[in-house]
């Protein structure tokens, strides 16, 4: 059986993704990430990449622009940030 949790990346970076995922130990707990919109804004395919490539996880992207108010500022905030 496939493990059903997915967990859901909703931080502003790919290093701080990354850091809590390894210091949780998560790739052990669940069988899928999603990265949302702030996260990919911020760090583009690379987001996905590195849980594909380093820990064999499916993706899931989330990446409404309709969506929670905090979520689409963060995303905006990532992207000037980029800029």
């Amino acid at each position: 059986m496939v493990n059903p949790i997915c967990f859901a990346l909703d931080f502003p970076n790919l290093r701080t993704a990354y850091n809590f995922f390894v210091n949780h130990q998560l790739s052990q707990l669940v069988g899928a990430v999603k990265v949302g919109l702030e996260l990919f804004v911020s760090a583009g395919p690379l987001a996905v990449n590195a849980f594909v490539k380093d820990f064999g996880l499916p993706v899931v992207l989330d990446l409404q622009l309709h969506d929670i108010p905090e979520t689409v500022a963060g995303a905006v905030a990532a992207r000037a940030n980029r800029a």
